[in-house]
């Protein structure tokens, strides 16, 4: 099972906001910086299935589950879900009878009606295309941003490992609101 992001929208987190939470004057780091926003994104991403932005992402896995769970959220749409069936043969599943829980997390994805079509087997066979992460950046709670801020100061701070303890991109009061989202797969 796989994650590959296709497309990707702005992030909450922008170069102006970074410079002001870390008193960044002048234009000297403005790449780093842009790097440590990406970086932090996707690592809050990484591990709290929260997308910052809205992106178009692929998830790839070997077979049909009874009901599919997607570890990104919030997802708004799935556009296509492609797999090859016993005879090798690349085929589209109908969507029009996905029905698609969005609010739990993870998202879960079921079919109305009938079964999951038989695959061939082979990994990575079926492919599920859907659009997930917040179109209107307004509606990320403030407490991602302030996570993905302190993440980004963290990383600009501490460029280089100074000494024999172990080091974090994640600052100990990050965590501790990624902790609030990380996913509670309860079956």
């Amino acid at each position: 099972m796989g994650y590959r992001t296709v497309t990707q929208s702005t992030s909450i987190v922008d170069l102006d906001k970074v410079k002001k939470h870390c008193f960044i004057y002048g234009t000297d780091d403005d790449t780093l910086l842009q790097v440590y926003i990406a970086a932090a994104c996707q690592r809050f991403t990484e591990m709290t299935g929260i997308v910052i932005g809205e992106s178009s992402i692929e998830f790839s896995t070997d077979s049909f589950d009874d009901v599919i769970r997607l570890y990104r959220s919030p997802v708004s749409a799935v556009t296509s879900i492609k797999y090859r069936d016993t005879e090798g043969t690349e085929q589209t599943v109908d969507i029009s009878n996905l029905v698609i829980d969005s609010v739990s997390r993870p998202a879960r994805l079921t079919l109305r009606g009938e079964d999951w079509p038989r695959t061939d087997g082979t990994p990575g066979n079926v492919k599920i295309t859907f659009t997930a992460g917040h179109a209107n950046l307004a509606d990320v709670p403030k407490l991602i941003e302030w996570a993905i801020l302190t993440m980004v100061a963290h990383m600009y701070e501490n460029r280089e490992e100074v000494s024999a303890e172990k080091k974090s991109i994640v600052p100990s009061s990050a965590q501790l609101v990624i902790n609030m989202f990380e996913f509670k797969d309860v079956r």
